[in-house]
Protein backbone atom coordinates (compact mmCIF):
# COMPACT_ATOMS: atom_id res chain seq x y z
CA UNK A 1 0.00 0.00 0.00
CA UNK A 2 1.30 3.28 -0.90
CA UNK A 3 1.31 6.52 1.12
CA UNK A 4 -1.10 7.55 -0.47
CA UNK A 5 -3.46 4.78 -0.45
CA UNK A 6 -3.05 4.41 3.57
CA UNK A 7 -3.99 8.09 4.33
CA UNK A 8 -7.64 7.24 1.74
CA UNK A 9 -7.33 4.27 4.09
CA UNK A 10 -7.36 5.49 7.41
CA UNK A 11 -10.15 7.82 6.29
CA UNK A 12 -12.20 5.45 5.42
CA UNK A 13 -11.52 3.71 8.47
CA UNK A 14 -12.21 6.99 10.51
CA UNK A 15 -16.03 6.81 8.88
CA UNK A 16 -16.30 3.01 9.24
CA UNK A 17 -14.84 2.82 13.21
CA UNK A 18 -18.31 4.41 14.49
CA UNK A 19 -20.44 1.82 13.19
CA UNK A 20 -19.25 -1.24 14.58
CA UNK A 21 -22.16 -2.43 17.55
CA UNK A 22 -21.54 -1.08 20.61
CA UNK A 23 -21.98 -4.68 22.10
CA UNK A 24 -18.72 -5.74 20.55
CA UNK A 25 -16.45 -3.36 21.84
CA UNK A 26 -14.06 -5.84 22.27
CA UNK A 27 -13.04 -6.30 18.48
CA UNK A 28 -9.61 -6.30 17.54
CA UNK A 29 -9.76 -6.60 13.56
CA UNK A 30 -12.21 -5.50 10.85
CA UNK A 31 -12.71 -6.76 7.18
CA UNK A 32 -14.94 -4.21 5.79
CA UNK A 33 -15.73 -4.96 2.00
CA UNK A 34 -17.05 -1.81 -0.42
CA UNK A 35 -17.88 -1.35 -4.14
CA UNK A 36 -18.24 1.96 -5.89
CA UNK A 37 -19.75 2.73 -9.41
CA UNK A 38 -18.20 3.23 -12.24
CA UNK A 39 -19.34 7.25 -12.01
CA UNK A 40 -18.20 7.25 -8.53
CA UNK A 41 -21.70 8.17 -7.00
CA UNK A 42 -22.68 5.12 -5.87
CA UNK A 43 -21.18 2.29 -3.70
CA UNK A 44 -22.15 -0.13 -1.05
CA UNK A 45 -20.64 -2.77 1.14
CA UNK A 46 -20.49 -4.22 4.69
CA UNK A 47 -18.36 -5.06 6.93
CA UNK A 48 -17.25 -8.06 10.12
CA UNK A 49 -15.88 -7.04 13.56
CA UNK A 50 -13.75 -9.75 14.76
CA UNK A 51 -12.74 -10.84 18.44
CA UNK A 52 -9.49 -12.33 19.95
CA UNK A 53 -11.54 -15.69 19.93
CA UNK A 54 -12.55 -15.00 15.80
CA UNK A 55 -16.23 -14.70 16.75
CA UNK A 56 -17.48 -12.05 14.31
CA UNK A 57 -20.67 -9.74 14.06
CA UNK A 58 -21.87 -8.28 10.58
CA UNK A 59 -22.64 -4.59 10.69
CA UNK A 60 -23.18 -1.95 8.34
CA UNK A 61 -22.22 1.53 7.65
CA UNK A 62 -23.04 4.97 6.05
CA UNK A 63 -22.31 4.94 2.55
CA UNK A 64 -22.17 8.61 0.99
CA UNK A 65 -19.21 9.84 3.69
CA UNK A 66 -17.05 7.54 2.11
CA UNK A 67 -17.91 8.16 -1.51
CA UNK A 68 -15.06 10.53 -2.30
CA UNK A 69 -12.47 8.97 -0.34
CA UNK A 70 -13.38 5.69 -2.05
CA UNK A 71 -13.25 7.58 -5.35
CA UNK A 72 -9.68 8.76 -4.75
CA UNK A 73 -8.82 5.38 -3.89
CA UNK A 74 -10.04 4.25 -7.09
CA UNK A 75 -8.33 7.30 -8.71
CA UNK A 76 -4.07 6.65 -7.67
CA UNK A 77 -4.22 3.28 -9.95
CA UNK A 78 -3.76 5.49 -13.81
CA UNK A 79 -2.25 2.31 -15.29
CA UNK A 80 -5.74 0.40 -15.28
CA UNK A 81 -8.91 1.03 -16.56
CA UNK A 82 -10.21 2.55 -13.49
CA UNK A 83 -14.03 1.74 -14.38
CA UNK A 84 -13.42 -1.54 -13.45
CA UNK A 85 -12.19 -1.41 -10.26
CA UNK A 86 -15.47 -1.79 -9.00
CA UNK A 87 -14.34 -3.63 -5.00
CA UNK A 88 -12.10 -3.18 -2.37
CA UNK A 89 -11.35 -5.03 1.20
CA UNK A 90 -10.22 -2.93 3.60
CA UNK A 91 -9.05 -5.23 6.68
CA UNK A 92 -7.89 -3.24 9.97
CA UNK A 93 -7.10 -3.69 13.46
CA UNK A 94 -6.30 -1.23 16.21
CA UNK A 95 -2.78 -0.80 15.32
CA UNK A 96 -1.67 1.97 13.20
CA UNK A 97 0.33 -0.55 11.58
CA UNK A 98 -2.59 -3.19 10.55
CA UNK A 99 -3.95 -1.82 7.58
CA UNK A 100 -4.97 -3.76 4.35
CA UNK A 101 -6.12 -3.41 0.89
CA UNK A 102 -7.36 -5.49 -1.62
CA UNK A 103 -8.67 -4.64 -4.99
CA UNK A 104 -11.23 -6.84 -7.25
CA UNK A 105 -11.78 -5.66 -10.82
CA UNK A 106 -15.12 -6.31 -12.88
CA UNK A 107 -16.64 -8.05 -9.06
CA UNK A 108 -18.30 -5.75 -7.61
CA UNK A 109 -19.45 -8.60 -5.24
CA UNK A 110 -16.38 -10.43 -5.31
CA UNK A 111 -16.12 -10.37 -0.56
CA UNK A 112 -19.93 -9.73 -0.11
CA UNK A 113 -20.95 -12.34 2.31
CA UNK A 114 -24.60 -13.90 1.00
CA UNK A 115 -26.30 -16.36 3.02
CA UNK A 116 -24.65 -19.07 0.66
CA UNK A 117 -21.60 -18.28 1.53
CA UNK A 118 -21.54 -17.04 4.81
CA UNK A 119 -19.40 -19.34 6.90
CA UNK A 120 -16.45 -19.54 3.83
CA UNK A 121 -16.30 -16.28 3.37
CA UNK A 122 -16.36 -14.83 7.27
CA UNK A 123 -13.02 -17.14 7.70
CA UNK A 124 -11.87 -16.17 4.08
CA UNK A 125 -11.74 -12.27 4.72
CA UNK A 126 -10.87 -12.19 8.82
CA UNK A 127 -7.69 -10.02 8.80
CA UNK A 128 -4.36 -12.10 10.01
CA UNK A 129 -1.60 -9.39 10.91
CA UNK A 130 0.15 -12.21 12.83
CA UNK A 131 3.43 -10.97 10.72
CA UNK A 132 3.04 -7.82 11.07
CA UNK A 133 5.13 -5.64 13.92
CA UNK A 134 3.16 -3.87 16.41
CA UNK A 135 0.70 -4.56 19.31
CA UNK A 136 -0.33 -8.04 18.88
CA UNK A 137 -3.84 -9.65 19.23
CA UNK A 138 -4.73 -9.56 22.96
CA UNK A 139 -7.20 -7.06 23.71
CA UNK A 140 -5.40 -5.49 26.61
CA UNK A 141 -2.57 -3.80 24.30
CA UNK A 142 -5.17 -2.52 21.87
CA UNK A 143 -4.32 1.57 20.96
CA UNK A 144 -7.38 3.05 19.60
CA UNK A 145 -6.06 6.39 19.54
CA UNK A 146 -4.73 6.56 16.16
CA UNK A 147 -8.23 6.04 15.23
CA UNK A 148 -9.58 9.41 16.11
CA UNK A 149 -6.62 11.06 13.38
Amino acid sequence: MTPQEAVQARQIIGLIVPSIPRNFFNWISVAAWLWLSPDGKGGGGGGQAYDTLGDATGFTFPIPPLLRPLSILREMHPEVDHRRWQSVLLQFGRSREHVRLAYAFDDPLRWMITEGNYASMIRAIRPDFAGLSGPGGGADDLDTRWLQQ
